[in-house]
């Protein structure tokens, strides 16, 4: 699904600040159609004399819960990748701060260790990318699994939640509550017209 196994690792916080903006426009949208919606559609059901009169107002109510929810799921992510964010500052600063760097020169006056096994940063590294292409390569048996998988692989890849705390809420649910949210705009301005005819 990606070009590198635990590549969403590196793509979630770039999508997150590309797309802060417009998904907070898109759950303020939601949430003031559906209000609206709801206004309406209360003394629409108050004035009509069956079931269906009362779809407007419930129509709103679930979009005013679907722009809650997403938002939510959105100021989660934000304040991930903004932790994220600051915890990479920190580190770069104090390894800017603490390196040196340090040379030992045989008798000869060559540099030692120019032919010694990998580092134990670099064994790291290589065993975080084989645990993210075992993660990404095994799909389990759930909904859009192929997300599911590459989350799997970001997390290994990253090393564990801690080193990518965005990673930590499901990315399939603010995925479906970004589409919900999307979906519901035009549904919402449908129903308001609607309504605001039946109240007239």
């Amino acid at each position: 699904m990606f070009p590198f196994y635990g590549s969403l690792k590196d793509i979630v916080p770039v999508i997150e600040t590309l797309t802060r903006l417009p998904g907070q426009l898109m759950g303020r949208a939601l949430a003031v159609l559906s209000t609206l919606v709801a206004v309406l559609g209360w003394f629409v059901g108050r004035a009509g004399e069956g079931f269906i009169d009362w779809l407007p107002f419930a129509a709103g109510i679930l979009g005013l819960g679907v722009a809650g929810f997403f938002t939510w799921r959105r100021y989660r992510l934000a304040n991930a990748v903004g932790v994220w964010v600051k915890n990479q500052e920190s580190t770069i600063q104090g390894e800017a701060a603490t390196s040196e760097d340090v040379t030992i020169i045989s008798q000869d006056g060559t540099p030692l260790g120019t032919n010694s096994r990998a580092t134990p940063a670099e064994d790291t590294d290589a065993q975080r990318n084989y645990d993210a292409m075992m993660e990404e390569t095994q799909l389990r048996d759930t909904w859009m699994p192929r997300v599911e998988a590459a989350q799997r692989a970001a997390v290994a890849a990253a090393g564990g939640t801690v080193n990518a705390p965005y990673l930590k809420d499901d990315l399939r649910i603010t995925l479906v509550s970004a589409i919900a949210t999307g979906v519901l705009i035009p549904i919402e301005t449908l129903f308001a017209f609607i309504a605001f005819f039946a109240v007239l």
